[in-house]
């Protein structure tokens, strides 16, 4: 069950919008606590996510309120493309032809306006993650030099950077601390993932690519981490990253949560982790779990 604030976190519609939608047009029937809460099942969020997407096409509340959740389905599926759809596959275009005519200025200028625009775990599933494979690949046909290939991805580092808030010890949010393990210096999933936590409400503390596992038992430790958040990429031994964060998260106190983030096609799909830590191979599960934790 969900609280109000966070049905709100996970389908951007305003708890005040919310509340009057529920009066004007009975839109969501909420149960309540002995001390009155709202509380909501996860069909109330999977209905309020259909509508808020429905919204943005162009339908209006008074018509969307009276349709069942198998009639809002069968609308969203007869419109398939939302203006935020559109906006996404124009951002990812126009990146693919900056790529591919070396033209490293636009490319920063979309990188920029794409964070501006879409949220923080949009924009790394929808935008950052598909471009980087596209400069991944094209590296490796030879159709993109090494120098172009490390330059598009630190232009996208400091972009992220750049929006990046300074760790407050006046933020009451939950601390997290982001990184990856020694060796392993590609840093964009960590980074990515602090963008995503950061306007989430957390206080994050990015500690940048390649940590030892005892350094960072003891930063953890030191400013009293709620989670660590470690990104893995590549790995030539796959078992020995594995037993290294099986034994931080055994080393952690309880209080600190063990989050790994790997592509889906990353060597630990099928990693025997411990109990403690989570799993992600996409950043919109991510966020969501995210809101839950906050």
């Amino acid at each position: 069950m969900y609280t109000i604030k966070t049905l709100s976190n996970l389908t951007g519609v305003n708890p005040d919008t919310i509340r009057s939608w529920e009066r004007r047009y009975d839109l969501l029937r909420p149960e309540r606590t002995d001390s009155g809460r709202r509380t909501y099942s996860d069909g109330d969020v999977e209905k309020l996510t259909l509508i808020a997407a429905l919204l943005k096409s162009g339908h209006t509340i008074s018509h969307l309120a009276a349709l069942s959740p198998d009639e809002l389905n069968a609308l969203r599926a007869s419109n398939p493309v939302s203006a935020t759809q559109d906006l996404r596959q124009k951002i990812l275009t126009e990146l693919e032809e900056t790529v591919g005519r070396s033209d490293l200025q636009a490319f920063g200028k979309l990188i920029s306006s794409a964070i501006t625009l879409l949220p923080p775990h949009d924009l790394a599933d929808r935008i950052l993650s598909p471009i980087l494979r596209t400069i991944g690949d094209r590296w490796s046909i030879d159709a993109l030099d090494i120098g172009d290939e490390h330059a598009f991805t630190a232009v996208i580092k400091q972009c992220l950077m750049s929006v990046l808030p300074s760790p407050s010890w006046t933020n009451p949010g939950p601390v997290a601390l982001f990184t990856t393990l020694a060796d392993d210096h590609h840093e964009l999933g960590a980074l990515m993932a602090c963008h995503i936590a950061a306007n989430s409400g957390f206080n994050c503390h990015y500690l940048g690519p390649n940590m030892p596992g005892d350094a960072l038992l003891t930063h953890c430790q030191r400013i009293k981490a709620e989670l660590l958040v470690v990104s893995l990429i590549t790995s030539s031994d796959p078992a020995a990253v594995t037993g290294t964060l099986n034994s931080l998260a055994k080393k952690l106190q309880p209080v600190t949560q063990v989050w790994v983030g790997f592509g889906k096609h990353a060597p630990f799909k099928d990693a025997d982790f411990d109990s403690r830590i989570v799993t992600f191979n996409r950043f919109d599960p991510f966020h969501k779990r995210l809101v839950l934790l906050r």
